[in-house]
């Protein structure tokens, strides 16, 4: 049998002659197209993502288990969009969007574990697939609550989170399923609800929030969006932030003894977490050291996520106003894996 040369490969992929591919897959899995033209030609795609690209699903499966893990090698311009090197996959499908393929992938994401590594994957740019499908107006794969919990955090090289893109392009489909896991959130408490309020409050390399993105004028009809659409970004967003200020924790009371900053007092704190019905009993342990240092020992105990925001906004400024203390810095986050990992301590230093 005569040797296969790469365009032969590459050639069979483009035309969908899936017998040449499995009889040389061996040979040529994970090879980079090195032919440079402006037909169906793509430098830097392995053959998976030309069966990505051009949609052609039993490629596709074939390919993918050879090929999952291999990112492009050169910057790609395709569809008006430039696709920066060390894209996966799934940035690929973004730039088309065939929906059939990617509902394939996710569910091979959601049964197989070792396809999971593409999720998550950051280009030269820091862009990840969610990144590039909110540009494109591609968020069919971004409505699994698996790539959103892996990819809605990622922040590109500009500082810009999920939320900030899909905001500043218009895309309300995606910024109503932000809405749709705050809820679950709170229900559920299966995911950080601090986390996702922090993601709306967080700002970009120019100082500017997801609302600010929202708010922003653009041009409408090339980012295949309206008015309407970034103004129903904003109304959501809003919505949101509403709601968590509504719902926040509350101290309903706080007894400090007479002696608060003798060396050691205890006393107890105690919140009621907004319409959720948890009562947390907090003990409040504090006592100087030897360097004149008041070190707060906070005790959450059994208390939800939602519960550790009685900490980042309430707690403190509650302490802050009261006491009139004037320097507060939380170290860190324990979670105790112990059947429970919602249960935390968290240890609160505070300089006086």
């Amino acid at each position: 049998m005569p040797l296969c040369k790469p365009s032969i490969w590459f050639n069979a992929v483009i035309s969908n002659d899936i017998a040449v591919i499995k009889r040389h897959v061996r040979r040529y899995r994970g090879k980079h197209e090195p032919r440079d033209s402006n037909g169906p030609i793509i430098k830097g795609f392995t053959a998976l993502h030309y069966a990505a690209f051009q949609g052609n699903l039993e490629m596709f499966q074939f390919l993918l288990p050879h090929e999952f893990n291999v990112m492009t090698d050169t910057t790609i311009v395709k569809n008006g969009f430039e696709l920066q090197s060390q894209s996966s996959v799934a940035h690929v499908l973004m730039l088309t969007e065939n929906k059939e393929i990617i509902d394939y992938f996710l569910n091979e994401l959601n049964n197989n574990v070792r396809y999971q590594i593409v999720v998550g994957q950051q280009n030269a740019m820091g862009c990840n697939a969610t990144h590039v499908g909110l540009m494109m107006n591609h968020t069919h794969y971004l409505m699994s609550e698996l790539v959103f919990q892996k990819e809605f955090y990622q922040i590109s090289d500009d500082n810009m989170n999920s939320l900030m893109i899909g905001c500043y392009f218009g895309r309300a489909e995606y910024v109503e399923y932000f809405e749709q896991m705050y809820v679950k959130a709170l229900k559920e408490n299966q995911v950080d609800v601090a986390s996702l309020i922090k993601s709306l409050r967080h700002k970009d390399e120019n100082g500017r929030t997801a609302l600010d993105a929202a708010e922003d004028e653009i041009n409408y009809e090339k980012l295949q969006t309206t008015k309407q659409l970034k103004e129903h970004c904003t109304e959501i967003l809003e919505n949101v932030l509403n709601h968590f200020r509504r719902n926040q924790l509350k101290p309903t009371s706080f007894q400090p003894t007479k002696k608060f900053f003798a060396p050691v007092v205890q006393t107890q704190l105690q919140i009621q977490t907004g319409k959720y019905g948890h009562q947390v009993v907090h003990q409040v342990l504090q006592c100087w050291n030897s360097h004149n240092k008041n070190r707060l020992f906070y005790n959450q105990g059994y208390c939800s996520r939602l519960g550790k925001l009685a900490c980042t906004d309430i707690f403190y400024q509650y302490l802050l106003k009261g006491f009139g203390l004037f320097y507060l810095y939380t170290e860190q986050y324990i979670l105790l894996i112990n059947g429970n990992p919602y249960h935390a301590y968290i240890f609160i230093y505070l300089y006086l």
